[in-house]
C-alpha cells in the first residue's frame, strides 16, 4: 500500500508541515492533526497515520512543562482516520487493534479521547 505515495505526494507535504511546525515550536491542534491524518488516509500511508496517532497518545502522557512543542490528545475522529488508513491498506487486524486501543484509553481516562 506504500505505492499510494506515488499517486499522492500530499503525504510528504503533510510530513513537511508537521516538521516545520515542530522546528518553529508551533504545536498543532487536533484539527491540524486530523487534517494530516486525512492526507495519510487518502494517500494510503497507514504507517504515517499510526505513527502520528501513537505520538499523539504518547504526548498526552508526557508531563514535561518545559517542552514547548506537543501534540494534542487524539479524538474519536483522529482514531477513525487512523483506522480508515489501515483498512484501506488491508491492515484489518491493525485497524481492530486501534479500535481496542481507543476503547481502552477512553475507559481508563475519559479525557484522553476527546469528542
Amino acid at each position: 500500500c506504500e505505492a499510494g505515495m506515488i499517486r499522492h505526494n500530499g503525504v510528504q507535504c503533510a510530513m513537511s508541515v508537521l516538521e516545520r511546525m515542530k522546528t518553529n515550536n508551533i504545536s498543532p491542534d487536533v484539527i491540524t492533526c486530523s487534517t494530516l491524518m486525512t492526507t495519510f488516509d487518502k494517500g494510503q500511508h497507514w504507517k504515517a497515520a499510526v505513527t502520528l496517532l501513537n505520538a499523539m497518545e504518547a504526548s498526552s502522557r508526557v508531563d514535561d512543562r518545559e517542552t514547548k512543542w506537543s501534540l494534542p490528545l487524539p479524538n474519536t475522529y483522529t482514531y477513525a482516520l487512523a483506522i480508515s488508513a489501515c483498512a484501506r491498506c488491508n491492515k484489518g487486524e491493525l485497524a481492530l487493534s486501534i479500535l481496542d486501543q481507543m476503547e481502552t484509553n477512553a475507559s481508563i481516562d475519559k479525557t484522553l479521547v476527546e469528542p
